[in-house]
């Protein structure tokens, strides 16, 4: 089997040969997950924004700090989700297209991003404030890794939407051509 040479393929499907995996591929790859990732970074991105002024600021009026705490509590439930889910995608991906997942530098991005975002989360969860220094140093991290974690998101979110653009392209030259072939 010959895997594209480029390192930004993103049909890796088309290299696969007929069965399961292609078709895992092909449903991976397709609109349906790709306008999923859309929504989920959208709302990853809103829930981490709101987090940063929640957290990180005095913006808030204290005498509304309880429910500041729920919302902020809420949005952490919510992003954690959204990374279970990212990782479940990059798992199947994984089990799709095995080695040649990790040829594309977008799908490696993704997974040391998500992958780190995950443990930071389930650190930030499980820690206890104790006030160390290696606490403070290492949640520290995790607001610094949540900015570039942010910046990756819009990033990969235009790469996804410039994806379905050009597939709807090919979907109407491809429609285009047939027709005129039968006229």
């Amino acid at each position: 089997m010959k895997w594209p040479s480029s390192c930004f393929q993103p049909q890796l499907h088309l290299y696969l040969p007929k069965g399961w995996r292609r078709s895992l591929g092909e449903a991976l790859e397709g609109v349906c997950v790709s306008m999923a990732v859309i929504l989920f970074l959208v709302v990853d991105l809103a829930c981490s924004a709101m987090l940063t002024l929640l957290e990180d600021t005095d913006l808030l009026n204290p005498k509304y700090e309880s429910e500041g705490e729920r919302v902020v509590s809420i949005a952490e439930d919510i992003s954690l989700t959204i990374l279970v889910l990212f990782l479940l995608e990059i798992g199947l991906s994984i089990v799709a297209f095995r080695c040649a997942y990790f040829g594309d530098v977008w799908h490696l991005l993704d997974f040391v991003v998500v992958s780190c975002s995950l443990l930071l989360e389930v650190f930030h969860h499980v820690a206890d404030a104790d006030g160390t220094i290696l606490v403070s140093a290492i949640i520290g991290f995790g607001r610094l890794w949540r900015l570039f974690a942010f910046g990756f998101d819009v990033v990969y979110l235009k790469r996804k939407v410039k994806e379905m653009e050009n597939k709807d392209l090919e979907e109407a030259e491809i429609t285009e051509a047939s027709s005129d072939a039968s006229a």
